[in-house]
């Protein structure tokens, strides 16, 4: 009677989501994504949460459905439960926190008996400044593109930078800027609208021109976009990305990475790449002229995908 309702009870587990049901028995959930991160106040993180499943000899199990579940800060989630791929993934489709701690669980249901997978948030408010000086007045939809640019970057960047006095002459970064003479925080970036090579072709150049001797950020940048190009990209709804892509290099990324030593065997790039990668210099020394090649050069078909 015994070997009866153990063929019974096995065949209820293989009904309600079994190992036949995804070809292996589970034997670990594990973290693929950061365990712990720091986000925005009232939006989802950056890294989305993602759990690995595995069987007992470390072969990813597909088509298993992971459930995650805010425990505490209040925060909410989308996209839960959510399945794992062939890779045995399970990503989230998002997790909004709230001020300060955070904490989320991620679980398979019964029968499996596996330790859940445990992450944490803490929620912070949004403190880095990006402020933008126009040397050219854009136009309306021009403005809201850049507007757009700005909050995107402030939402992927946390924390603050100390405010720093800054006293130059004009003409400082590329030549046509205002004399400047203010507290800055966090950073400055001129905008110029102007012609550079007609349509089609270089669609605009960014470079980060001072950044501070203590943490190498940038404090003062400049951007320039070709006139030719504006209304075609815009019209494509390309021109927030183009931005976004150039306020990045402002920022930091491609053109200090020598400066914090984030390259490795620069030698062995092709020359294009090598020219790309200059960076900038610190506070009180101007960037020299290597580094005008700090953006990427693409046709406009090309970017937009014609």
């Amino acid at each position: 009677m015994s070997r009866w309702w153990l063929l019974v009870g096995t065949a209820a587990v293989a009904g309600c989501g079994g190992p036949d049901a995804l070809g292996a028995w589970p034997a670990a959930l594990v973290v693929r994504s950061p365990g712990t991160q720091t986000g925005l106040i009232g939006y989802p993180v950056n890294d989305r949460p993602a759990v690995r499943l595995l069987d007992a000899d470390g072969n990813p199990i597909q088509g298993a459905a992971v459930t995650f579940t805010v425990t505490g800060g209040g925060g909410s989630v989308t996209g839960s439960p959510a399945m794992t791929g062939s890779d045995g993934v399970a990503t989230l489709g998002g997790w909004t926190i709230g001020a300060g701690s955070n904490t989320m669980r991620a679980s398979i249901p019964a029968p499996f008996r596996l330790a859940p997978v445990l992450f944490g948030a803490t929620g912070v408010g949004q403190a880095y400044q990006i402020s933008l000086l126009y040397i050219t007045p854009p136009s309306a939809s021009n403005l809201a593109a850049f507007d757009a640019a700005v909050a995107r970057w402030q939402l992927m960047i946390f924390g603050d930078v100390p405010d720093l006095p800054v006293t130059l002459p004009s003409g400082s970064c590329l030549g046509n800027e205002p004399a400047v003479s203010q507290v800055i925080d966090d950073v400055l970036i001129f905008v110029t609208l102007d012609s550079i090579d007609g349509p089609g072709k270089i669609l605009g150049a960014s470079t980060p021109c001072f950044i501070r001797s203590a943490g190498l950020t940038p404090i003062i940048g400049a951007m320039v976009f070709d006139t030719a190009d504006l209304a075609d990209i815009d019209s494509l709804g390309l021109l927030e990305p183009v931005i976004v892509h150039e306020m990045g290099h402002v920022l930091g990324f491609g053109t200090i990475w020598t400066n914090l030593n984030l390259l490795a065997r620069l030698d062995k790039l092709p020359a294009v790449f090598q020219e790309t990668f200059q960076g900038a210099r610190h506070v009180g020394d101007p960037l020299g002229p290597g580094s005008r090649d700090a953006v990427e050069r693409r046709p406009l078909t090309e970017r937009a995908g014609r």
